[in-house]
C-alpha cells in the first residue's frame, strides 16, 4: 500500500516538476496558476541501425597494439555516421590504410573511406593548444572563444569567437595558433537554460505560498546514488540550475537539498539528495512517458548517434551527435572540457534534462548526459560517466 502511495507521489511531483510555460506578457503581480503544459506527441528515436558503427568507433579509438596506434595516430581522421549506420571512416593520405586502422577482418558494407587533409591527432593538438591557452589566460582574448572542437566530419577545428572580426582572428593567431586547420565561426552567448516563469511549476528553488512569480527551475537528469558516506539517494541536474545548500520545492513542500554542485572540468552537473522520502521516490520513469524506463545502463555514443532530450519546458527532442570532445567556458568563468554537442532542440528551463539513446529492439534507454544548455544552433550535454565520477554517484 504504501509503495503504490509513493508511487503516487512520485508520478505526481514528476507531472509538476517538469511542467512550466512561459508567457512574456504576463506582469510580475499576475495570479500564479498552475498547469500541466501539453507537449507534441513525438515517438522516441531509435539507433538500432547505429550500433554496429558506434562498436567499431569504440574499438578504433583503443587502439591495443603498437602497430595499430601507429595508424591511429598518423592516419586516422575521425569517424561518423548517418541515421542508418553507415559509418565513414576519414583517412589522411591514401585510403587504402583505412581498412587497417578499422581491422582487416572487418568487412562491413556500412564502411566507406575518405581521404582528409589532418589526422585525428593532429586536430586534438590543435585543441590542447587552444585548450591550454584558455585555461592559463583569463583575458579579454581567451573571453571571445564560446566553443571550440575537432570537427570529424568537416576535418578542421571550428573554433566560435564572439567578434570574428580580421583584428580579433589575427589576435587568435597571434597568442593562441596559426594551425591552418583551424576554421573560424560566428559564436554566440552560451544560453544556460534555466528560467524564471509567472506560473506554477515544481522543479523550483522556492515555495510558491505569497509568491507572485515562479521561483526558478531547471529538470532533472536521473535518480543516482552517493558510493560513500550514508549512501544517499537522490536527483541529478545541472549545476547552474542550483548551488550547494538551495533547496527544491513542490508547492510548498521542501523536498529536496542540493548536496553538490560542479560546474567545471568535464560536467555541469549537481545532486539533490531527496529528504522527503517518506512521500517522494526517485524513479527511472521517462516524464512524460511514465511507463517508460531509463536504463541504469550508461552510454558513450559516437559522433552521428541519434540522441533523445527530454526537460522541463520542450518535453521530449531529439537530434544527433555532432562533436563529442567539444570545450567552451562557464559563466562562473572555469573551462569545461570534454562535453557532447548535438542537434535536439531545446529552451529555458530544460537545463539538467537528461539525455538518453533508445535502442527499439531490446526497448533500452541507455543513461548518456545531462543537458546543459544551448551554443548558437548546437546543445550541450555532459557526460553522464563523467557526472557520475565526479560526483561519487551510481546509477541504480
Amino acid at each position: 500500500m504504501m509503495k503504490n502511495i509513493t508511487k503516487f507521489w512520485f508520478y505526481s511531483i514528476c507531472a509538476i516538476l517538469f511542467s512550466c510555460n512561459t508567457n512574456s506578457t504576463e506582469n510580475y503581480n499576475s495570479t500564479i496558476s498552475v498547469e500541466t503544459p501539453t507537449f507534441n506527441s513525438v515517438d522516441e528515436v531509435a539507433m538500432d541501425n547505429q550500433i554496429e558503427a558506434n562498436n567499431i568507433l569504440t574499438e578504433i579509438s583503443k587502439p591495443k597494439t603498437s602497430k595499430s596506434k601507429f595508424l591511429y595516430k598518423e592516419y586516422y581522421g575521425g569517424g561518423f555516421m548517418d541515421e542508418n549506420g553507415n559509418l565513414t571512416i576519414m583517412v589522411k593520405g591514401d585510403t587504402s590504410v583505412g581498412a587497417k586502422i578499422v581491422g582487416e577482418n572487418n568487412n562491413s558494407a556500412k564502411i566507406k573511406y575518405q581521404k582528409c587533409k589532418y589526422s585525428l591527432s593532429e586536430l586534438n593538438a590543435v585543441m590542447d593548444s587552444i585548450t591550454d591557452y584558455v585555461r592559463n589566460n583569463k583575458n579579454a582574448t581567451s573571453a571571445n572563444l564560446t566553443l571550440w572542437f575537432a570537427s570529424e566530419q568537416n576535418n578542421v577545428v571550428e573554433v566560435y569567437l564572439l567578434d570574428t572580426t580580421q583584428f580579433a582572428i589575427n589576435d587568435f593567431r597571434d597568442k593562441i595558433s596559426k594551425s591552418s586547420a583551424i576554421k573560424f565561426m560566428q559564436g554566440e552567448p552560451f544560453k544556460e537554460e534555466k528560467s524564471l516563469l509567472y506560473s506554477g511549476s515544481k522543479m523550483s528553488l522556492g515555495a510558491l505560498e505569497g509568491a507572485t512569480a515562479q521561483p526558478a527551475y531547471g529538470s532533472f537528469a536521473f535518480r543516482a546514488r552517493e558510493t560513500s558516506g550514508q549512501h544517499r539517494i537522490g536527483m541529478v541536474t545541472a549545476a547552474h540550475v542550483i548551488s550547494v545548500g538551495e533547496y527544491v520545492y513542490n508547492w510548498n513542500d521542501n523536498i529536496g537539498t542540493c548536496t553538490q554542485s560542479t560546474l567545471a572540468g568535464t560536467v555541469d552537473a549537481a545532486f539533490v539528495v531527496i529528504t522527503d522520502t517518506a512521500n517522494y521516490d526517485p524513479s527511472n520513469y521517462l516524464y512524460g512517458d511514465f511507463s517508460n524506463l531509463l536504463s541504469t545502463s550508461t552510454s558513450l555514443p559516437g559522433t552521428g548517434t541519434t540522441v533523445n532530450k527530454r526537460g522541463a519546458t520542450t518535453g521530449h527532442t531529439s537530434g544527433y551527435i555532432v562533436n563529442t570532445n567539444a570545450q567552451s567556458q562557464a559563466s562562473n568563468g572555469n573551462l569545461l572540457t570534454n562535453l557532447t554537442l548535438a542537434t535536439y532542440s531545446s529552451d529555458s528551463g530544460d537545463s539538467g534534462g537528461i539525455v538518453y539513446t533508445y535502442v527499439s529492439s531490446t526497448s533500452t534507454r541507455y543513461t548518456v548526459g545531462v543537458h546543459r544548455g544551448s551554443n548558437g544552433t548546437y546543445r550541450m550535454y555532459s557526460k553522464a560517466p563523467n557526472v557520475l565520477s565526479t560526483l561519487s554517484l551510481e546509477r541504480y
